[in-house]
């Protein structure tokens, strides 16, 4: 992954960007499947600023489903709350 985005400084880029995509329904998200996801993205964040890239983290958590609206909400809380507790952790700059 290191080399890959050295490499993508040599196409005079900028920011990267990785999306991580929530579904939400009966039992979904589990706490795994949001941690999990929590730290690949900030992991990513960091490996783009060391590259010297500004990171464009996206945890997308879907409206779609049967679910209600208050528990897209929570959800989203959720997921958000994790993002930016693991981007601390791996000491994402702001």
């Amino acid at each position: 992954m290191r080399d890959r985005l050295k490499n993508i400084l040599k196409w005079v880029l900028c920011f990267a960007k990785w999306r991580a995509v929530i579904a939400v329904g009966d039992g979904i998200p589990s706490v795994g499947c949001i941690e999990a996801n929590a730290q690949a993205l900030a992991r990513y964040a960091a490996l783009c600023q060391e590259a010297g890239l500004l990171p464009v983290v996206e945890p997308e958590v879907l409206m779609d489903g049967e679910h209600s609206v208050e528990r897209c909400f929570e959800v989203t809380e959720e997921v958000l709350r994790t993002v930016f507790d693991q981007l601390y952790t791996q000491r994402v700059m702001a």
